[in-house]
């Protein structure tokens, strides 16, 4: 089973734009493939948390982790992601097979 890790930068009123559009997009390539999509974001899913557990939600992601005060560098070195995509706006995403 595919997975697709897409990292939601946090905003104050949710998730960045950028975020958005790679949970969309993620969501046509999980449901071509029969994949599940997990959000990683930074944060520690206090109640200022929960813009961003509607927002992500709302996008696609199936699941959602949030990674603590360390940040994703952790995480990331952690998991060993197959492929990374990285846009210009920082938004992470992560295919593996």
């Amino acid at each position: 089973m595919a997975h697709i890790l897409v990292y939601a930068q946090r905003t104050p009123q949710g998730i960045h734009p950028g975020s958005a559009a790679a949970l969309c997009l993620a969501r046509d390539i999980a449901s071509d493939r029969g994949a599940t999509i997990t959000a990683v974001c930074p944060g520690d899913a206090g109640r200022a948390d929960q813009f961003v557990i509607g927002a992500v939600s709302r996008y696609g992601a199936d699941l959602l982790t949030f990674c603590g005060p360390a940040g994703m560098r952790p995480l990331q070195e952690r998991l060993r992601p197959l492929v990374v995509f990285v846009t210009g706006g920082g938004v992470l995403a992560r295919i593996a097979y």
